[in-house]
């Protein structure tokens, strides 16, 4: 079996070793020869980063205390109960009446390589350890990931084909859409036991957004949702007297009572044409608010449906683009530098991730989703532009 993840998890690691400079703690977990591969490769590659060394040592166990490190500007302990899973419960308490003394070593990076089904165990036995953790890896085997990615993708293909189902019925709405779209899809994966509707839609109804008109919004006017298949809600939020009739209020979801959600919306950008042109931009600010709202949706699910370890599969599409320029629209100022006009009609882009690293990490992971449209636009959106952003929709959900 190969031993390469791809969920998302490369990189993670070397980055998180790169930038240490005190105690942390990084726990990665899954299959034991992908833990182990995945952790010797992540060291060696920050050692080559880094310019001061880096020290390795390698134990079945935590040691009463550390090995000598001295000389080592970052220091790495990890320690590996891939092969002795029936010991963690007590070694995790060890270590957790321990971690005031781990923590004053200010070289010291602890890493904890563990079987994927005892993540959970951590937080559990050792939560005073849990809480200073620096980062968490869940790994993946690729024949995993490929069908789960798979399934989202026949989830995805069977709700636009109902979506445009739809559209046939009611000709004229058609022409709301005509700019494009974005959609965002994800499925939760091995839900230990599915929710009735009711259930489902209760959660759905009780989960909180970021912004005013959040992903997969539960109205109950005229264009409540509606059973339209057994497992299936349906929502599509247009209407004659509906108050805002632009694309961006005119959603389109679905969700599944086996863990799939899909989202139809139109662009902000096509949705203000007395300040924007339709069908002629694309923000570089928005996409950060759309993505990383949708996947707080998708963590919020997960954690009410199963757990914050459980593997979420999310994707989004872009539609319409082919022509449009990046503006810094609706921010204030000059427009961001553009190397021309789309040339791709639509992208697609996709992560594997965990509700854990979409609520530590949120600003890593809407990075990897929205690198495929980077890249047809030959932008980049720094971290700290995204972090910006971020913090902006959290700080307006708060205020």
């Amino acid at each position: 079996m190969s031993t390469t993840p791809v969920d998302g998890s490369a990189g993670r690691l070397a980055r998180a070793l790169e930038l240490a400079s005190g105690f942390s703690l990084c726990i990665v977990v899954g299959d034991s020869a992908m833990v182990r591969d995945y952790v010797a490769r992540e060291v060696a590659d920050a050692a080559r980063s880094r310019a001061e060394p880096i020290t390795v040592h390698y134990a079945s166990a935590a040691p009463r205390r550390a090995p000598d490190h001295r000389g080592a500007s970052r220091f790495v302990l990890a320690l590996d109960y891939g092969d002795r899973p029936h010991e963690l419960g007590e070694e995790l308490s060890s270590l957790n009446r321990r971690r005031d003394t781990l923590r004053e070593d200010k070289e010291l990076t602890l890493i904890l390589m563990l079987p994927a089904e005892e993540m959970s165990t951590v937080a559990e036995v050792a939560p005073d350890l849990w809480s200073i953790r620096s980062m968490v890896a869940v790994l993946s085997a690729p024949e995993d990931i490929e069908g789960e990615l798979h399934l989202l993708a026949q989830w995805e293909q069977r709700c636009r084909d109902a979506f445009e189902s739809r559209l046939n019925e009611t000709p004229h709405a058609r022409a709301r859409y005509r700019h494009g779209v974005v959609t965002f899809a994800y499925r939760i994966t091995s839900l230990p036991s599915p929710p009735t509707l009711r259930a489902l839609l209760e959660v759905m109804t009780n989960t909180e957004g970021w912004t005013g008109w959040p992903p997969w919004w539960v109205p109950t006017s005229t264009t409540a949702p509606r059973v339209v298949a057994p497992g299936i809600l349906e929502c599509w939020m247009y209407s004659d007297e509906q108050m805002f009739s632009d694309p961006v209020h005119s959603d389109y979801w679905r969700a599944s009572t086996d863990g799939s959600f899909y989202l139809l919306r139109g662009y902000d950008e096509d949705s203000a044409p007395d300040r924007v042109e339709p069908g002629r931009v694309l923000s570089r600010s928005l996409p950060i608010w759309r993505a990383g709202e949708a996947l707080h949706h998708a963590a919020t699910m997960a954690e009410r449906l199963t757990s914050a370890h459980a593997r979420v599969v999310f994707s989004t599409r872009w539609e319409g683009l082919h022509g449009r320029t990046i503006t810094s629209w609706p921010e204030a100022g000059p427009s961001a530098p553009s190397r021309g006009a789309f040339e791709l009609g639509s992208i697609r882009s996709s992560v594997v991730t965990n509700a854990t690293e979409i609520e530590e990490s949120l600003p890593d992971v809407v990075a990897r989703l929205l690198r495929p449209l980077d890249d047809a636009a030959l932008q980049e959106r720094p971290r700290a532009f995204i972090e910006h952003h971020l913090g902006r929709m959290r700080s307006r959900a708060v205020g």
